[in-house]
This record gives structure tokens, C-alpha cells and sequence, in this order.
């Protein structure tokens, strides 16, 4: 009995801990992607809610990403230096809006150096490919909820990583 009272404790307080607090209770899905770029990460964007919608540039790579955490937008990682377009085409935005009850599950990354391409799945569906489909394929879907994004960016995104809860 007091073995199954902690395994609630557990879901009980990371749940909420979830709610307030990102660094606590999560775990990172692998990383794909290179080393180039600055590393970035919403960790701090999960106390403003939930992920609502997911802005992505698109091109011959992954460009950019921008994710609304309930009604706060955090800062685009990718296309983030004013030269960019000497070396990089930048595509097209697409933007997504999750419905009633639908949450980010996973992706399915393409990579080399660079992230060649993210589709990012829901409980309910996957959406567009962004970027081309060359390189090595990471399928990072695990079915929880994504409750947010870390990584690499410059000019493109060179790294993915998600993170969700541990339960």
C-alpha cells in the first residue's frame, strides 16, 4: 500500500508541477540535428500555457520556429541574423493551430548537419513536412504531450529537441 501511495505522490505533484513549472518532471526526447548555431529553449514559455500554435518556416531546410504557449508567443528560433539570405533560402511560413483537445505527440526529423526537415504529429494528425526530406531519420514520438522546444538555430534550425512529461 505505502508503494502504490508514492507512485501516486509522483503523478500527483509532477502534474502539477507540469502546470507551473517546466524544468521539473520532464524528460528530453533525443536531440537531432548538429552543433552549429546557439543553443535556445522555451523551458521558461510553459508557465504561460499550453502550446497553441506553431509558426514554421519552410525552404530546402527547417528554417524557423515560433510556438505560442497559451496567448505568449516565444521568440522565433531560426532566421535570426539579418545576412541570412547570402547563404539560405528562407521559404515559406506555415502556421498551425491546435484544436480543442489536441497536443503535439512528436516528430519526425531529418538531419546532417542541419535539421533538413520536421513533421511534427498531434494526437490527432501530422502536419506538412517542413524543409526537404534528405539525411538520417529520427522518428521522436513517444504519444505524451510536448510541452516544449530546446535546440540549436542561426540562420536555420541546426538541432530539435522536445520535451515532455515523465509519466
Amino acid at each position: 500500500m505505502k508503494s502504490a501511495l508514492s507512485i501516486i505522490w509522483v503523478v500527483v505533484s509532477c502534474w502539477v508541477v507540469s502546470q507551473t513549472n517546466a524544468q521539473q518532471c520532464t524528460m528530453n526526447l533525443p536531440l537531432s540535428g548538429g552543433s552549429g548555431g546557439g543553443a535556445f529553449s522555451d523551458a521558461d514559455f510553459v508557465s504561460k500555457g499550453l502550446i497553441t500554435k506553431v509558426q514554421l518556416e519552410c525552404g530546402p531546410f527547417f528554417t524557423s520556429i515560433k510556438v505560442r504557449y497559451g496567448t505568449t508567443w516565444a521568440p522565433k528560433h531560426g532566421w535570426g541574423q539579418s545576412n541570412c539570405d547570402n547563404w539560405w533560402k528562407r521559404g515559406s511560413m506555415k502556421e498551425y493551430t491546435l484544436g480543442a483537445n489536441e497536443y503535439i505527440t512528436g516528430a519526425i526529423v531529418s538531419h546532417g548537419k542541419y535539421i533538413n526537415s520536421v513533421t511534427l504529429t498531434t494526437n490527432k494528425k501530422s502536419f506538412d513536412k517542413c524543409g526537404s526530406g534528405q539525411g538520417t531519420t529520427d522518428t521522436i514520438i513517444n504519444g505524451r504531450r510536448v510541452m516544449y522546444f530546446k535546440g540549436r538555430s542561426g540562420c536555420i534550425v541546426d538541432a530539435f529537441q522536445l520535451y515532455g512529461p515523465t509519466w
